[in-house]
């Protein structure tokens, strides 16, 4: 088993916590990360999947030290219908924090910027 299927099945939390357990380990974090598309205000798909972001979801790190994300504005998304979105795309697409935005993951659901 690779890292990478360990940390997308239950043993990735069985994994963490040996992470965690090692000596000399201060912190770790696990993130999950698959396919994520907007969808414009006009009902089109934002993006090409082929191309990477913003096609490209990622969990929010609890470790805030680990976390390799930047905030330009707006809090961390909390919740299971909140995201961030990457700054070039919500210029480009106009849209601004508080926003809804339809997204397509494992499920379509709207979510708040």
């Amino acid at each position: 088993m690779t890292l990478n299927d360990a940390i997308h099945s239950d043993q990735g939390l069985m994994l963490l916590g040996t992470v965690l357990a090692t000596p000399g380990v201060d912190d770790a974090d696990g993130q999950v990360q698959g396919f994520a598309q907007y969808v414009g205000a006009d009902g089109e798909a934002i993006g090409n999947p082929g191309q990477g972001a913003p096609t490209l979801g990622f969990s929010w790190p609890e470790v805030e030290q680990l976390n390799p994300f930047v905030l330009v504005d707006g809090e961390r998304p909390r919740g299971p219908n909140q995201v961030a979105m990457d700054k070039k795309t919500a210029d480009d697409e106009g849209y601004e924090v508080g926003d809804t935005v339809e997204c397509y993951a494992l499920e379509e659901l709207p979510r708040t910027l």
